[in-house]
């Protein structure tokens, strides 16, 4: 039997909660190492969808048992370290408690994803009494001469002209149209606030997306030769291709370097907002240049330029791409990631401000969360790794 068919009996077994203390002990270790690769949430999904033939049967049974492996699989790892010292068992434990966190979530989602109508029915009852509603396709344009219209309030159609560009909103979208007008440059800009999102496609043909808290400033026809615009916060670009004229993103990391990425004709992700450690360019397709501080790097796809001070630009190879582009999709996606920068997320997203009672417990999750649902359902998934919440008006609390 090769690995990845023993991990795949070990997950059965897992989620059969039939697991040996130390079969639970490999699985888990397994399950902290990898940093949730695409086998592992394959072998996940594939476990999930064949343990039972009937969809409602299968989710039924396996919402049964997230609620007990946690308490069960503890109990076999603790009763069979018992004769360990304490310190011993309680690195077990926090071991275990990382890595099922990340796999409650990852289930917890999968199955909210997958039958939404029966987990809501079905799954205990939220503690939060309070709830959030999920972001949605809001935004401000800023015109050339400081005018402002409010896009959640405008009707589809023709919205004005700027310079050579008219501007059509279209199903929550903005598409800039190359007409007859003034040749002198003219400048907009597109501000979503925490909870928005909004699209647009540039007179170029380009397509933009922006995240929660984000902006894009941008002329309304490019002229000469080069293409630039410049961001904040997160945006994915799908850029077309223009071999004379180069497309050119400025932006500036939460470390207060100024970098700009070059292009002719690629899709990728910025994600540069002040509260995080890090810019992240991630590169879907193509080949893109980013330029900082003196420092150069050219990315391939599925790498990712991370900017964390002066020091340089960190390159990381064969990246699961899906993650960093998960928001543009609709979804919340974590592969090991801290709690700290999952309620980034989920504060950008819902409008909210995070706040921890006590100190921040240390977890790691992975997994796939609509963005579409209520806060409360989101946090609801997280308390399976035993942490707590609370909402108060527009904060959440987190609590152990």
């Amino acid at each position: 039997m090769d690995k990845a068919q023993n991990l795949e009996a070990l997950l059965e077994k897992y989620l059969q909660n039939r697991c040996s203390p130390q079969e639970a002990e490999q699985l888990l270790q397994w399950l902290s190492s990898e940093a949730y690769s695409p086998q592992q949430k394959a072998l996940i999904k594939k476990a999930l969808e064949t343990t039972h033939t009937d969809p409602n049967e299968r989710s039924v049974q396996h919402e049964r048992q997230l609620a007990k492996i946690f308490e069960n699989i503890s109990r076999k790892i603790s009763t069979a370290e018992q004769t360990n010292t304490k310190r011993k068992r309680l690195q077990i434990l926090r071991r275990f408690s990382v890595a099922a966190a990340a796999l409650f979530v990852l289930i917890g989602g999968y199955l909210l994803i997958q039958n939404p109508e029966w987990y809501k029915k079905n799954t205990p009852q939220a503690r939060l009494v309070n709830d959030l509603p999920p972001g949605s396709n809001k935004a401000v344009l800023t015109l050339n001469d400081g005018s402002q219209v409010i896009l959640g309030d405008a009707q589809n159609g023709d919205l004005t002209m700027q310079g050579q560009a008219a501007i059509v909103k279209k199903n929550d979208q903005l598409i800039y149209n190359k007409k007859q007008g003034p040749a002198s440059v003219f400048y907009n800009t597109v501000t979503t606030p925490r909870g928005g999102q909004y699209q647009l496609t540039l007179e170029d043909g380009s397509k933009v997306w922006l995240n929660a808290a984000s902006s894009i400033r941008f002329p309304t026809t490019f002229q000469g030769k080069e293409r630039k615009i410049e961001i904040s916060g997160e945006a994915y670009f799908e850029i077309a291709k223009d071999a004379a004229r180069p497309f050119k993103v400025a932006f500036e990391t939460p470390a207060g370097m100024k970098s700009e990425v070059t292009v002719l004709g690629t899709h990728f992700n910025i994600m540069s907002y002040n509260d995080e450690k890090a810019a992240k360019t991630t590169l879907l397709e193509g080949s893109v240049s980013i330029s900082s501080n003196g420092n150069t790097a050219i990315l391939t796809p599925a790498q990712q330029a991370s900017q964390t001070d002066r020091n340089g630009i960190t390159v990381a190879s064969n990246i699961d791409v899906n993650e960093a582009v998960a928001w543009k999709n609709g979804f919340f996606e974590f592969h090991a990631t801290g709690l700290q920068e999952v309620m980034r997320q989920i504060g950008r997203w819902y409008d909210v401000e995070i706040s921890y009672e006590g100190k921040i417990p240390e977890r790691n999750f992975g997994g796939k969360i609509s963005r579409q649902n209520n806060a409360a359902e989101v946090l609801k998934i997280l308390e399976l790794s035993q942490i707590k919440f609370r909402i108060e008006g527009k904060k959440i609390i987190v609590t152990q």
